[in-house]
């Protein structure tokens, strides 16, 4: 998948999640020609082209209970609660791979949360670095640009 695909594929992840009223897709793995969604016990495949509807009907033939992903314009933000800032950070690290690109260095790895933060891992140089982005009512905005900063530094 190439960074414009592998975005895409954050960005539905983020869209199902807003959905939700609580945390569903706790963790996210990036491979070169697909990404791993995490569901409590349950692996869940998205290859380039699929969407929140592809992760909402696997989901729904091993008869995990989720609600249906989020449609329409993404509303005015309030950041109220752990899961929005976990969902608003996925909708941030959609913009990464591309991000990335334009940079000129380094790969989004994988996104997962504890509930009371976000962690993203990205490599460069044959290394990885872990990040963690606290749930604390910042707003995540230019993640991953920031993470690469403070690679360089």
């Amino acid at each position: 998948m190439n960074a414009e695909q592998t975005g895409a594929l954050v960005f539905e992840v983020s869209e199902f999640e807003r959905g939700q009223n609580e945390f569903v897709c706790t963790a996210l793995r990036i491979f070169e020609d697909h990404l791993v969604v995490l569901v409590g016990e349950h692996e869940f495949t998205l290859n380039a082209g699929d969407d929140r509807d592809d992760l909402y009907n696997q989901l729904h033939e091993l008869g995990v209970t989720v609600l249906a992903p989020h449609r329409g314009e993404i509303p005015d933000i309030e950041l109220s609660d752990a899961h929005v800032e976990w969902v608003e950070l996925l909708r941030d690290l959609s913009y990464g791979p591309e991000d990335l690109v334009r940079i000129g260095y380094g790969t989004l790895l994988c996104a997962s949360t504890d509930r009371e933060a976000g962690h993203i891992v990205i490599e460069h140089g044959g290394q990885s670095y872990p990040f963690r982005f606290e749930f604390d009512g910042t707003y995540p905005a230019g993640v991953v640009a920031d993470c690469m900063a403070e690679i360089a530094i």
